[in-house]
């Protein structure tokens, strides 16, 4: 059951939603963009991970590397698994015009130039592919690579920002708020907080440049690590409203001291689970 407050407080009054679930999604889909979706960018990427597999592959393979840990020993047997695919010719990159590319050094550069110089999302994959050896020997830190600077927050905010259906679900957390302005929300696996921007910035607006009182009761900002949540006060500010609480969702959360049954909504942009 959802309520708003009637004349008197104390006695809230049931509504129903006036619009079904076809409405409610032609409702949101409106405020899609009309822009192409970006499918050269990421048959780009796609090819140019596939160059540095190949490369780190040949490498490991020609100075008889031996991964230091067992969790990469999965990374190389993905990786032998992707190179037999090439091998036999049931990989996209088989054909003759990939083929062709995947031993042009100069091309492959120059790839690499345009993409990491063009977005926050090419730069992420193109540092990671050239210290995926690094990485694999057990030479360079991964979580050095990916957190010292700001390599991952810009990846994952350039990620969201242009995410086709990012729009889509701003319409309805808009509607959501409307309806309900003191929603309890959970997000899950906050991390970086890119997700947090867009969904904090609809619950602070009002119409479509005025800001005014914050249209929820409650957000927890929820993450496995609590290495994020420093970066992230900083970032949202001290608001009371806003709580940071470590959440490893594989496991119980009513266990962690989260009220079963309490959030209005929950938020989970970029989350997996091993859990049954």
């Amino acid at each position: 059951m959802e309520w708003i407050w009637g004349s008197n407080p104390l006695q809230p009054s049931p509504i129903r939603s006036l619009l079904d679930r076809q409405h409610t999604l032609a409702y949101c889909e409106s405020a899609r963009g009309s822009e192409p979706e970006p499918v050269q960018f990421f048959e780009e990427i796609e090819f140019l991970m596939t160059v540095f597999v190949s490369r780190a592959w040949n490498t490991l393979r020609e100075n008889a590397i031996k991964v230091p840990k067992p969790y990469l020993e999965k990374y190389v047997a993905w990786m032998k698994h992707q190179m037999e695919l090439l091998e036999t010719g049931k990989s996209r990159y088989s054909v003759t015009e990939w083929k062709h590319l995947l031993n042009d050094f100069e091309y492959q550069e120059a790839l690499c130039e345009r993409l990491e110089n063009g977005s926050k999302q090419g730069l992420f994959h193109v540092t990671v592919g050239r210290n995926l050896v690094g990485v694999l020997s057990g030479e360079v830190d991964p979580l050095n690579l990916l957190f010292q600077g700001d390599l991952v927050t810009d990846y994952y905010s350039d990620l969201w920002d242009n995410l086709p259906c990012i729009q889509t679900f701003r319409k309805y957390l808009d509607a959501l708020a409307h309806k309900n302005p003191r929603m309890k929300i959970l997000e899950v696996g906050a991390g970086t907080g890119a997700m947090t921007r867009h969904v904090l910035a609809n619950l602070m607006q009002h119409g479509e440049d005025e800001t005014g009182a914050p249209r929820f009761a409650q957000f927890d900002y929820t993450d496995i690590s609590r290495s994020f949540f420093k970066k992230a006060q900083d970032r949202f500010g001290h608001n009371n409203r806003l709580h940071f609480k470590a959440l490893n969702i594989e496991e119980n959360p009513v266990e962690q001291g989260f009220e079963e049954g309490s959030y209005d909504l929950v938020v989970a942009s970029a989350v997996s689970s091993t859990a049954n």
